[in-house]
């Protein structure tokens, strides 16, 4: 049975700003992590939004909505995907708060 699950991120102050390079660092981040999602054989649908200029609500600066297969391919995914925990390694250096 497929599982939904939305995920909001919220950047550290230090890349929140306005400035050029801020921003096309939140646009990295946020492609890449879109990328990773739909490289995934178990992901069955992926869809995203970057807050550009204006943070999404509650000051969350992207969000990911994405479809795994199941439970256990999102328990993998979490837990064992050799790519997602590369990803993760880099990523709690990015994001100040994360909502799943």
């Amino acid at each position: 049975m497929p599982v939904t699950r939305f995920v909001a991120v919220k950047v550290k102050d230090e890349y929140a700003a306005d400035d050029e390079k801020s921003k096309q660092t939140r646009e990295e981040f946020f492609q890449k992590h879109l990328a990773l999602y739909r490289s995934r054989p178990y992901v069955t649908k992926v869809q995203g939004r970057l807050g550009g200029n204006q943070p999404l609500g509650q000051g969350y600066t992207y969000g990911i909505v994405v479809e795994f297969e199941s439970e256990e391919k999102v328990a993998y995914y979490n837990d064992v995907d050799p790519e997602h925990l590369d990803f993760k390694a880099g990523y709690f250096n990015f994001h100040q708060q994360s909502e799943f």
